[in-house]
């Protein structure tokens, strides 16, 4: 590591730990927080409708922060105090969700030219928790089974369960 040049050196002033601070550091703190809540977390009408439409293109609810530029945590906040809000994401989730299934039928069915069915699958797998089904078909067939579904109930694996 280089050494400061002497007249860095110098120049360098002496910080005085001890010594009074000028300023109200709890104020101060207070009226950044202040600020920062006033300007990022204003809630309009109309982001109800625009997470909807959000979510309709493939994009997810978190991704929206970014949209109309305030944290997770906001978003999170919205959801729990504003009715609308909540009835938005729910209805953003179901056109999230068929977006994705959309996309699948139709790259199956050959319309999307360029479609990558690995890029989807492992899409759904991290996105909707979904899980490859394992069949077993060998000697054991009275094997219990343990099922697995994805949260809104829908069925997503199935596998020998040991015992």
């Amino acid at each position: 590591m280089a050494r400061p040049s002497k007249v860095l050196l110098e120049k360098t002033e002496t910080l005085d730990i001890a010594a009074e601070c000028p300023v109200n550091l709890d104020e101060f703190t207070d009226k950044a927080e202040e600020h920062i809540s006033k300007k990022y977390s204003v809630y309009d009408k109309k982001f109800a409708n625009m997470l909807i439409k959000h979510m309709t293109d493939g994009y997810d609810f978190q991704s929206f922060a970014k949209v109309v530029g305030v944290s997770k945590q906001t978003l999170d906040r919205w959801v729990q105090d504003r009715v609308s809000f909540k009835e938005a994401k729910e209805i953003g989730e179901e056109a999230y969700y068929h977006h994705w299934l959309d996309l699948g039928l139709k790259g199956a069915k050959g319309l999307i030219k360029g479609y990558n069915a690995s890029t989807w699958i492992f899409t759904m797998k991290n996105k909707f928790g979904w899980k490859d089904i394992v069949e077993n078909h060998g000697k054991n067939d009275s094997a219990i089974y343990e099922v697995q579904v994805t949260k809104d109930g829908r069925f997503a694996s199935a596998r020998p369960k040991i015992v």
